[in-house]
């Protein structure tokens, strides 16, 4: 897979996870409610729809998703790259861990749970300063708004209000990777991703610690070996 299909792959999660009604188009109100973050305008989220949908069809489909946010990476592409590549050596590990740990003596046991201990201590040493950025990004630009035009782009969506600015943000992650544990895992977005591989690698240290047996499907390195 090229570096470009690599990044491409992290969009095609993004496009299934706005993709509400699984109909493999994104709606206005679809795109609205996944993309809304309270300093975009109703009217700049709108022409960024219509940018995106090239085919003029009210609608967003996999391939125009895709096509406009890869053209628009920049230094963010090796990044999207590493990680879907990163995504498929971590379920690839965690497949042989579960396979060689019980029948390792004990001294292997120990350097395998040491192993797990500062990948998931790497991951959450990425994620500290991109969170970081992300809030000092959220914060500039609601500065830059007028409070009475922030006021008046909160929109109820499907009952409940699109929560603007950082705690929005906090709450879109949160729902994104609810959302990610009931598709297949080991996709996401950046911040995303290494939150859902640090919860993974916790998760099976202590299991390990504790000796309790664990299985990682095989559909899933499958998945992930074809895409490496």
């Amino acid at each position: 897979m090229s570096n470009q299909e690599k990044e491409m792959s992290i969009f095609l999660d993004v496009f299934r996870r706005a993709d509400k009604n699984d109909d493999s188009a994104l709606s206005w109100d679809e795109f609205k409610s996944f993309f809304a973050d309270g300093v975009m305008t109703t009217s700049e989220l709108e022409n960024l729809f219509n940018d995106i949908d090239t085919h003029n069809t009210n609608n967003i489909d996999t391939g125009e998703l895709c096509t406009y946010f890869t053209q628009h990476l920049g230094q963010f592409g090796p990044i999207f790259s590493a990680i879907e590549k990163m995504n498929g050596h971590v379920s690839q590990a965690l497949m042989e861990t579960s396979k060689e740990y019980d029948s390792s003596d004990k001294t292997q046991q120990f350097i395998t749970r040491f192993l797990l201990r500062e990948v998931m201590n790497q991951f959450a040493a990425l994620q500290r300063p991109i969170d970081t950025a992300s809030d000092a990004l959220d914060q500039k630009a609601a500065e830059t708004q007028e409070a009475g035009a922030a006021a008046a782009e909160v929109t109820e969506v499907k009952g409940s209000s699109t929560i603007p600015g950082r705690m929005g943000r906090r709450y879109r992650r949160q729902q994104s990777n609810t959302s990610q544990s009931s598709q297949e895992q080991g996709l996401g977005v950046a911040g995303g991703a290494l939150s859902s591989q640090v919860d993974r690698l916790r998760s099976l240290i202590d299991r390990l610690e504790t000796r309790v047996s664990f299985d990682i499907p095989e559909e899933q390195i499958d998945i992930q070996n074809e895409k490496l």
